[in-house]
């Protein structure tokens, strides 16, 4: 028997800004110089068909920085995790996750847990392929916790690298929570 999807609140979560999470990656980076070396190659050479290379290539990385940006805004998301569990034993750790647009999917969504002090606890990730409009997405992950003690949950960051992986954009949505881990029999 499946698990009825919890409702959403009324008011989104509170979490970063899209832009602010806007990072170029190693590949975006060696695009942008290839980008700048045509440019400079049009302006010295004054070659029309170089021009036109160039503005097709700044397009390119143009909509590469706008996709993710687009892909992770306006975004509620919602973590379902048990009361209490046990160091040592498996549990499962679910997300549900919609989007509030109305007409256009959020492609190649990556969710994890935000990393929270030092002592931070690593809990495995999910992948996210497409996420309709408007359809709660629930994602279930098996987590292990290897000792005692409270482990602090702050939040969620979800990020996009679509659709050139040229750029990456990281929001952290706010869900303060706490897991209380039992020792082992």
């Amino acid at each position: 028997m499946a698990k009825p999807l919890p409702a959403f609140a009324d008011a989104p979560c509170r979490s970063s800004s899209a832009l602010r999470g806007l990072r170029i990656t190693f590949s975006g980076l060696l695009c942008l110089v290839v980008v700048l070396m045509v440019g400079l190659a049009a302006l010295n050479s004054e070659a029309n068909l170089l021009f036109l290379l160039f503005g097709i290539s700044v397009g390119v990385v143009t909509a590469g920085a706008v996709g993710p940006v687009f892909m992770v805004r306006k975004l509620e998301i919602e973590r379902v995790a048990p009361a209490a569990v046990v160091a040592g034993r498996s549990f499962s750790l679910a997300y549900v996750i919609r989007t509030r647009r109305r007409w256009f999917n959020s492609w190649s969504l990556t969710l994890g847990e935000v990393p929270v002090g030092r002592r931070t606890v690593r809990f495995p990730l999910a992948f996210i392929e497409v996420l309709r409009p408007g359809q709660p997405h629930r994602v279930e992950l098996s987590c292990l916790l290897p000792a005692r003690g409270r482990v602090r949950l702050s939040g969620v960051r979800v990020w996009s690298r679509f659709p050139l992986g040229l750029f990456a954009c990281c929001v952290d949505v706010d869900l303060p929570g706490e897991l209380i881990v039992y020792p082992s029999v």
